[in-house]
């Protein structure tokens, strides 16, 4: 668990310990100005300490709602985070509606974002502000590896599942023009960068969405050639109309 203090930190790396990062105003400022926020991300770009980090700034108060990826799991699981249990009540006291989907593998992942998807667009309708997702997607000098979204070859790919769910919420044809508006507003990747790799500070430097590199359409095509289970490709957007209207 990271600590929080309102100014930079400026104490060396304790080995084992996880690494604080930068000054939450300007975290706020520039990604999550409603102080709410979703995260996910790699593994391997640490996204994980920034959750735990938003939560610790949630329980002292300086921040009003973290969620992550269990906002997809049935209601009836119960998530501890924090030393708390995982909530779907935002700060404005919404409780975010959760769609009904199957447990099989990145399911109850990618049914998180598309949550809190509807959720953003029923915001929009009330004049709220959205709560913006963020996708860690790098760290320092590793960038993101287009094709790594796409590999299923050392089992589950739950964030890269998460990304192509990502990409559908925004530009599937198959989800209302509206939604998809509010989508495209919704995510944003960011990369953790420690300057020269060895810094006790992180700051946060935004990268371009996945869908915008040259080998995005390549591989998707690609992927779109291979059979699908169509129940399970249709119940999501199934279930965004019936959120929706």
């Amino acid at each position: 668990m990271i600590p929080y203090s309102s100014s930079q930190y400026s104490q060396p790396i304790v080995s084992g310990k996880s690494q604080p990062f930068s000054n939450l105003n300007n975290f706020i400022s520039q990604w999550a100005p409603n102080k709410q926020a979703m995260i996910y991300g790699f593994n391997h770009c640490d996204y994980t300490k920034v959750i735990d980090w938003l939560r610790v700034c949630t329980k002292v108060g300086e921040f009003n709602d973290v969620f992550s990826y269990n906002l997809g799991q049935p209601r009836n699981i119960k998530k501890m985070v924090c030393g708390h249990l995982e909530s779907d009540i935002t700060s404005e006291k919404r409780k975010i509606k959760r769609i009904n989907h199957d447990n099989r593998k990145a399911q109850p992942y990618k049914a998180g974002l598309v949550n809190l998807v509807i959720e953003n667009y029923k915001r929009t309708l009330v004049d709220l502000p959205i709560i913006p997702i963020i996708f860690i997607v790098g760290k320092d000098n590793t960038q993101l590896d287009i094709s790594l979204i796409f590999d299923k070859t050392n089992g589950p790919n739950h964030t890269g599942a998460e990304i192509k769910q990502a990409y559908k919420l925004c530009f599937d044809k198959g989800v209302k023009k509206k939604v998809r508006a509010v989508a495209k507003q919704t995510f944003i990747f960011l990369s953790l960068q420690t300057n020269d790799g060895q810094s006790s500070k992180f700051k946060f430097e935004k990268v371009l969405s996945p869908w915008l590199s040259a080998d995005w359409e390549m591989l998707w095509k690609t992927r779109a050639q291979k059979p699908k289970d169509e129940i399970a490709q249709s119940h999501w957007r199934k279930e965004i109309i019936r959120l929706t209207t």
